[in-house]
Formats: structure tokens, sequence, C-alpha cells
């Protein structure tokens, strides 16, 4: 009887380190899988009523087909100067950089939608039209920072398994007051518009 009452403990011991093993907790146990998207694209922005065209870049990681969260950074590159501006030696340069959040809408179809959602700092500054004899890359006034807002709508289009084409308009809204040189948040919180490719591993596709 001993015996089998030591068998059975043993048993029963050697249940529980097994189930112990097999639940026992890690910092990543609990870890959602995620997908990703690079994204490189262009857009033009009205600023203090010039057209003004640069590049943007995004980043991001869904946990499903219809949600996502990444970065986003663009910057103005074509020399545009306000009327108000007399130094005819120095141009405005735009950066927004940011966080977003993006809903897709019914994502499988070839054609849907998307709406981004993105809140960051802005960066205008003035940088020379030509560097000096010297070289130096030197700012010639100081940058001035303000937040912004941009929610936008995008219809995207499946190319293949890997990449998709996207376009579409946000606005950028400038919430608080700021100058510089005589260019306010009323002079960036315009319309923009952007077009740009996607490439990465999607939700019901890979």
């Amino acid at each position: 009887m001993k015996n089998i009452y030591l068998l059975l403990t043993i048993l029963c011991l050697s249940a529980l380190a097994n189930a112990q093993q097999k639940e026992k907790w890690h910092p990543f146990s609990n870890t959602p899988d995620l997908l990703y998207y690079l994204e490189l694209g262009g857009f033009q922005h009205q600023i203090a009523d010039k057209n003004a065209g640069g590049i943007n870049f995004n980043a991001a990681l869904s946990w499903n087909a219809h949600h996502a969260i990444g970065f986003t950074f663009g910057s103005t590159l074509n020399k545009f100067s306000p009327d108000f501006e007399t130094d005819t030696a120095v141009y405005l340069k735009n950066s927004l950089t940011g966080l977003y959040y993006e809903y897709s809408w019914k994502p499988n179809e070839k054609v849907h939608l998307t709406f981004p959602m993105a809140v960051g700092a802005g960066d205008c500054y003035y940088d020379w039209r030509e560097l000096d004899k010297k070289g130096l890359a030197s700012i010639p006034y100081e940058s001035v920072y303000y937040l912004y807002i941009e929610p936008a709508a995008r219809v995207e289009m499946i190319l293949n398994a890997k990449f998709r084409l996207v376009g579409g308009a946000s606005y950028v809204f400038a919430p608080l007051e700021f100058n510089n040189r005589g260019l306010t948040q009323k002079d960036v919180s315009k319309p923009r518009y952007y077009i740009g490719v996607r490439f990465g591993k999607w939700w019901g596709v890979n």
C-alpha cells in the first residue's frame, strides 16, 4: 500500500510540475501578433497661400486588419517664401513629426478607405537660399515649434501581397497661437494632399 501511495504522489508532483512549466509566465507571454508597413509619399500643403511640396515617411504596426499605430515625418522641399517675408536671401521650411492611429474600413477589399489621425509637433523655420561663401549651414532665424492635429481620409488600393497605393486629403490644424516673422498658426492650418506607396505584411494576405 505504501508503494501505491508513493507512486501516486510521484505522479501528482510530476503532473503539477509539467503544468507549471507550460504556464510559466515571461514578459512576452501575452504579446499579440503584430504586422507592419512602411510608407513613402509626397504631399502638397498650402502654407501662407503658397504651394509647399514635400516628402513624407510613415512606419506603423498593426494588431489586426482594421487598426494600426505608427510614426510619421514630413518635410517641405521646395524653396518658397510668404509674400510678407522681406528677406530675399531666405526661404521657409516646415516639417511635421508625430504619432498616428489609423482605422481601415473593409481592409480586405481591393480598394478601401483608411482614416489616419496624427498628433505631433510642427517646426517652421527659415533657411538660406544659397549657402554663404564659407559653406556654413547655419540657420538665419530661430525655429518655432507648434502643436498640430491632422485628421485624414485616404483611398488605399491593394497592388499585390506586399505593396499598396494610397492617396487622399487631410487638414493640418494648429490649435495654439505662434508667430514666426509674421507666419502664424492660421497660415499652416490648411488642407494637405497626399499620395504614397506602402510596403509591408498585411492581415489576411500574407
